[in-house]
């Protein structure tokens, strides 16, 4: 049986305050590839944050309880999302990703 298709929920937390700042929802398809994925991801973060994925990093969660680690947002990223989704017992369980602004730097 097909997997069906499902929703990613995106959050983009500010990089200069901490606080979120932008939240969106994409459906993922299950026979999308990796980086058709990183397109759509691009085009949604273009239109709901106004900046390109590359100006954003990939908040990455190694163990649940663990600190968050800035990422570049590529491949591996899609990768950690939906394998950590496929191995969730429960197929309620929503797919986030977080993603972060990166921190305007101060005129020196």
């Amino acid at each position: 049986e097909a997997e069906a298709d499902s929703m990613v929920t995106v959050g983009v937390i500010n990089g200069d305050s901490g606080r979120e700042q932008s939240t969106f929802e994409l459906k993922y398809q299950a026979d999308m590839a990796p980086h058709d994925f990183l397109a759509l991801l691009d085009r949604s973060c273009r239109k709901h944050v106004g900046q390109p994925l590359a100006d954003l990093q990939w908040l990455s969660q190694l163990q649940p309880d663990e600190r968050f680690v800035q990422r570049s947002c590529d491949l591996r990223m899609v990768a950690d999302v939906l394998d950590r989704h496929n191995s969730a017992s429960s197929s309620s369980s929503a797919r986030v990703l977080l993603l972060s602004t990166l921190p305007s730097r101060s005129p020196s």
